[in-house]
Order: C-alpha cells, then sequence, then structure tokens
C-alpha cells in the first residue's frame, strides 16, 4: 500500500491511517491472534490458479497477462469467468449475511474441518456446499437477496461490423442509471484523482488469448452526459489483424447493480 499510480494513497493519508492502526493495537494489547485466525464460520475453497485479480482491472493484478482473461475456457469447457463469478457470487452472499470467510484454494491436505460451512467451487461450474458432514451439490452459486429498485442498461453499437484489417474501430456505449448513480472508475491519473468513467472496455480476439482492456485513468473518459440524462461513451480500439473480434463494455451502479453489453466486428 503505497503512493505508487495504481494505489495513488496521498502520503498523509498513509500517516493518518498508520497512527490509528498503531494506536488500535496499543488500545487492544492482549488479543486471542489464535481465536481471530480462526474467527471465519465459512471457507470458500476453489481451484488452484484461479485468482480474485483479473489481468488489467485493478482487482489483484494478475501481472498483466492477456493470457489469463476470463473468457479462456477450462479443461471442462468452462470459462474463467463463470468460475470466478461463482466465488464472488459466494463471497457477495457471506458479506450480505455479515458471515465471516476465508479464502483457500483447494490444494492437497487443505484443512475447513474447523469450518461451520465449506463451499467448495468447482471448475465444471458446480458448487457444493458441506455442513454437519452433508454434503450437496448445485448448479452455480447461491444468489443472495440484492436491492430492490432498477438496474442501469447499457446498449453498445459499433461504426462498423466489417472492417478492412488494420482498422480503428469506434465503439459507442449507450447507458441509462436506474434507481443509483453509474459509477466506475479504473484507476487515477497522474495526479491521483479517480475519475468516473461509467463504462469498463474490454476487446477479446481474435485468438482465445488476446485480450486487452481499455483503461482510460484520466480527466477525459470519453463520456458525454445527454440533455435526458442518459450518458453516452465512446472507444477506440485497434485491430491489426484479421479475424472475429469480440468486445464488451460493462457499468454497475452503487446498489451493486450491474449490466453488460457485447458487440462482434469483424476485420477481413
Amino acid at each position: 500500500w503505497d503512493s505508487a499510480r495504481l494505489a495513488c494513497v496521498p502520503f498523509g493519508e498513509v500517516l493518518t491511517t498508520s497512527h490509528q492502526l498503531i494506536n488500535h493495537a496499543n488500545q487492544y494489547p492482549h488479543r486471542d491472534l489464535d481465536k481471530l485466525l480462526h474467527a471465519a464460520e465459512v471457507a470458500i475453497v476453489f481451484p488452484p490458479g484461479y485468482n480474485l485479480g483479473h489481468v488489467h482491472m485493478v482487482r489483484g493484478l494478475i501481472f498483466g497477462v492477456p493470457e489469463l482473461n476470463l473468457e479462456r475456457t477450462n479443461a471442462h469447457g468452462v470459462k474463467y469467468r463463470t468460475v470466478m463469478g461463482n466465488v464472488f457470487t459466494e463471497i457477495e452472499r457471506c458479506i450480505r449475511d455479515g458471515v465471516g470467510f476465508d479464502l483457500l484454494w483447494d490444494l492437497d491436505g487443505v484443512d475447513t474441518a474447523s469450518y461451520r460451512e465449506t463451499i467448495r467451487v468447482l471448475e465444471d461450474g458446480n458448487v457444493q456446499m458441506t455442513t454437519n458432514g452433508r454434503t450437496q451439490s448445485v448448479a452455480g452459486p447461491r444468489i443472495p437477496p440484492r436491492p430492490s429498485g432498477k438496474s442501469p442498461t447499457i446498449a453498445l453499437t459499433v461504426e462498423e461490423n466489417r472492417v478492412n484489417a488494420p482498422a480503428t474501430v469506434s465503439a459507442i456505449a449507450h447507458l441509462i442509471e436506474g434507481d443509483a448513480q453509474i459509477y466506475f472508475s479504473n484507476q487515477p491519473d497522474s495526479t491521483g484523482i479517480h475519475h468516473n468513467d461509467r463504462v469498463a472496455w474490454e476487446i477479446y480476439g481474435p485468438n482465445p488469448e488476446d485480450y486487452r482492456f481499455r483503461s482510460l485513468g484520466r480527466s477525459d473518459t470519453g463520456v458525454t452526459e445527454n440533455p435526458d440524462g442518459t450518458y453516452t461513451a465512446k472507444a477506440e480500439f485497434t485491430i491489426d489483424e484479421p479475424g472475429t473480434y469480440r468486445i464488451r463494455a460493462a457499468t454497475t451502479d452503487l446498489a451493486g447493480r450491474s449490466a453488460v453489453a457485447w458487440v462482434e466486428v469483424t476485420a477481413r
């Protein structure tokens, strides 16, 4: 946790938080660290090698390796996005229920006997729950109750669906807010300021390992607010070789409701 570009925590804030942590530790000098270590009630176990990060989207950056993109499929023909989506949904369920949890890789010898419940996310897309020695398997995660209200919507278009490579493709996202403000910020600009980009842009293809995340991170977010209260966002992608490309635009609001749109572009 430092003031590097991807963290951008002002030094004054680092000092303030450090002092708060020191004061907190001094107020509780006789903490039962072993009890704290085993405070979680639930163990969420998922396949080795899967990670909470996602390439360039600053959720535990996986070294920016395009080959690890979430649209790749595993040996079961299931997308990595599906497997990790199951993990995140079970995490969400625990958070919304106020239940402490630990995250564990499903390695040989991993011991979950001390947990009230063990949730095992499998590579085939199924999820197993073990409680009091009884195990049941379901096709996907258990969706927790979520805030009621209208979700945002997003529609995606491109100026041309068929181009001659090399080419620059312009994609346009049309956004409508629901009952909460749309907000997405990938990383701060060079001065440490986060801007509301509102849209996360990705492009996949033409090969399965080919992936790019379009990081804005500057004051010019490419988003325009329209007179009717909707938003229009624009992004450009360079296409260098023939093949089929898939552009993904996603948004979310402050209540945690999301929307996704895809469009294909064929390069000759």
